[in-house]
């Protein structure tokens, strides 16, 4: 919520935009989303989509297409709309902590972090680095070790997700089309996604660690915290060695 790319919302990039509500966004209503378009055309076909198939303005029991009760609550609705009143304070304190951290975090051999591209402005729904376990401290910290010695100093993180995209069952059973259908054999024929390998996609899953954006609405203080707890992994590392993972 809040990205740019060359100045413009991505929410406005394109016909349509989508932004989540579940539980765990930058603003949430517990879970939901939403679709922005300023096609009116489209506009009223998510309406008639998410309302089971009414349209906007017509009788309320007749039905335009096969529809599903996608229908937020008014209830949802206001806890969102507060939302924004602090909305732009909160993305500027991610952004703000965010690049506090990362420069502390660029000065620690062995923590990598993503490169900067002035045409982007990020939301920081989770801050994420690389974790290069030969180069940490001189190696011999593995980073399920580093994961656990970082959440024993009270410091939440979590590793990138543990399997690729495209390694899930839903792609290698090609379980999004009817295996009896001419769409399943194009897939069956030209997409076998057991034989797929993204190499940096999968170097990124082992070396992957993230912060929840949560962290990043703290003070500085929090920040130098984080700093600290890292450092101090670093400088115990003979005492970690023998921790088993």
């Amino acid at each position: 919520h809040g990205a740019e790319w060359r100045g413009k919302k991505v929410g406005s990039i394109g016909n349509m935009g989508c932004f989540s509500f579940q539980a765990s966004k930058n603003i949430t209503c517990g879970e939901g989303g939403i679709i922005i378009t300023d096609d009116e055309d489209l506009a009223k076909k998510c309406y008639s989509y998410h309302h089971i198939g009414r349209g906007q303005g017509r009788p309320f029991y007749e039905h335009e297409v096969l529809g599903w009760n996608y229908r937020m609550s008014e209830f949802q609705g206001a806890l969102l709309l507060a939302q924004f009143e602090r909305f732009e304070e909160q993305f500027e304190k991610r952004e703000k902590n965010a690049n506090y951290l990362t420069k502390k975090l660029g000065e620690i051999q062995g923590i990598e972090l993503p490169k900067d591209d002035p045409r982007v402005r990020r939301a920081y729904y989770i801050y994420i680095f690389k974790y290069k376990e030969n180069q940490f401290a001189g190696g011999g910290i593995s980073k399920e070790k580093f994961i656990k010695a970082l959440r024993a100093e009270g410091i939440p993180c979590n590793s990138i997700a543990t399997i690729p995209l495209y390694k899930n069952p839903l792609f290698i059973e090609k379980n999004f089309v009817s295996k009896d259908s001419e769409l399943f054999r194009f897939y069956y024929e030209k997409v076998d996604y057991t034989k797929i390998k993204c190499e940096e996609a999968e170097r990124l899953y082992k070396e992957g660690i993230w912060f929840f954006h949560s962290l990043l609405l703290g003070e500085k203080e929090d920040m130098d915290d984080i700093i600290e707890a890292i450092n101090k992994i670093e400088k115990n590392k003979k005492e970690l060695e023998d921790v088993k993972d």
